[in-house]
């Protein structure tokens, strides 16, 4: 029997997933303070500041992604005073909608991620974006799903070893591989998958995989800092497997070493030898900097991506000036109002 029109209709559906935090909040801040009390936590700056170029997202969905069904819009509760909450597509979700009121509130970006599949009325098909990821060219479906599968390329990587600012995130990293080698075997995988782990698609990083295949275990996984395409049964079925580790990651206020993230539940999509090989490089990832500022303002104007993701890196007093150079590029490709906005 053929699905029904509705059931296709529901079956094409793509959703994406946006959180968002106005860092410059004073009650928010607040709020924060009142448990920055324990130690080994991620809490920079650059954690949670605000670069007010949000609009400049859904400027671009609106141009680029016009095929998307809902938009879900999951904060603390903080809404931009200029969004448009009536548009048809918008759903505006807060954290006690998700996330268990034991684990609130939260700061930790982990704790969102591994519950966002509670989101009520969320297709089973989405794309999760970090504020900082951009889409400035026209993108389809098929740059995230093709045949129901996610797009996404599994290229193997060694976890860093150095004791920096990024500490924190190399132990997660190390926690999702040592549960990916726990529910599953390298070598398996490699068998039947080995048309996508050594596919000239993957370019130069198949070296990556050809060199680290002589390891039994997986060594870890190279992350691509883009949006990712999910569904939500992987997330049901490593919370069947790992609940203990969610829950851990949930009653954290701040990321720790300790967490999971969202990247576990791509690698498991990867492992599982569930996804599609991309046919292009659709985005470019940036570290946000003062060196880089032109590079990505041209990248901007030029319009020579699909999506970009600008990585606040700003470490020193160069942040307004960094931020004004990017939000004037995009001004000059998206200078009109979306309908998201008031």
């Amino acid at each position: 029997m053929e699905k029904s029109d509705v059931e296709k209709s529901i079956a094409e559906q793509i959703d994406f997933v946006i959180t968002w935090v106005d860092g410059n909040d004073i009650e928010w801040q607040r709020q924060k303070n009142i448990y920055l009390h324990k130690a080994d936590i991620d809490d920079r700056v650059v954690r949670y500041r605000d670069w007010d170029n949000l609009k400049y997202w859904f400027r671009g969905v609106e141009k680029y992604a016009a095929w998307v069904n809902k938009i879900y819009f999951a904060t603390c509760g903080q809404l931009p005073a200029w969004l448009n909450t009536e548009h048809k597509k918008l759903v505006v979700v807060e954290h006690k909608d998700f996330i268990e009121s034991k684990y609130l509130p939260t700061f930790n970006s982990a704790a969102i991620e591994v519950n966002m599949h509670k989101i009520k009325g969320l297709s089973d098909k989405f794309v999760y974006f970090n504020d900082d990821m951009f889409i400035i060219s026209p993108v389809n479906k098929s740059d995230f799903f093709v045949h129901n599968k996610p797009v996404d390329r599994g290229i193997e990587n060694i976890i860093p070893l150095k004791l920096d600012k990024d500490l924190v995130v190399n132990n997660i990293m190390r926690n999702h591989v040592m549960l990916v080698n726990r529910h599953f075997d390298k070598r398996v995988f490699i068998k039947k998958n080995w048309n996508k782990w050594f596919s000239i698609q993957n370019r130069s990083d198949v070296i990556r995989n050809i060199l680290l295949s002589l390891w039994k275990d997986f060594c870890g996984f190279k992350t691509f800092h883009l949006p990712t395409a999910f569904l939500k049964s992987t997330f049901y079925e490593v919370e069947l497997l790992e609940r203990e580790m969610l829950e851990k990651t949930s009653s954290h206020k701040f990321r720790t070493g300790s967490d999971v993230s969202q990247w576990l539940f791509q690698n498991w999509q990867i492992v599982s030898g569930n996804y599609i090989l991309p046919k292009c490089n659709y985005g470019q990832y940036f570290e946000t900097n003062i060196n880089n500022v032109e590079l990505i303002c041209k990248a901007i104007k030029k319009h020579r991506y699909k999506i970009i993701c600008i990585n606040d890196e700003v470490y020193d007093n160069n942040f307004e000036r960094v931020r004004d150079a990017i939000n004037n590029a995009f001004g000059e490709i998206f200078p009109e109002k979306s309908n998201f906005e008031r």
